[in-house]
């Protein structure tokens, strides 16, 4: 059941970075690129074949292209990303994740879940 949850918020999230109607063609977009049975597995359809056509070839035209472009001379890091959130002061283990507070977000506890340990 949480992993049906975390792929519903991964597209959701997929989403939310286009606005309007970008954001659900990029959502049928991600779903394109799953196979059949993943799909059936997270309990979703199957997208429309025009745009699975569209987004498989777009791929590998890219592909294509980035394929024939010189190296570049130098290495492009994340952290030269201004997109890319990270620790610039480090961090500590115990106070990453969503769920700060340690254990198991689910009232009740996951059946057979071992207790959350920090």
């Amino acid at each position: 059941m949480a992993l049906l949850l975390t792929i519903g918020v991964t597209l959701d999230l997929f989403q939310s970075w286009y606005p309007g109607p970008a954001g659900t063609l990029m959502r049928s977009a991600s779903l394109c690129l799953l196979d059949a049975p993943l799909r059936e597995a997270f309990g979703y359809g199957a997208p429309p074949a025009a745009l699975s056509v569209v987004v498989r070839g777009s791929l590998r035209l890219r592909g294509r292209v980035v394929r024939r472009l010189p190296p570049r001379r130098e290495p492009f890091h994340a952290r030269q990303n201004s997109n890319v959130r990270g620790y610039p002061n480090g961090y500590r283990v115990a106070e990453l994740g969503t769920f700060p507070g340690g254990g198991c977000p689910v009232a009740g506890g996951a059946a057979g879940a071992a207790p959350a340990t920090d």
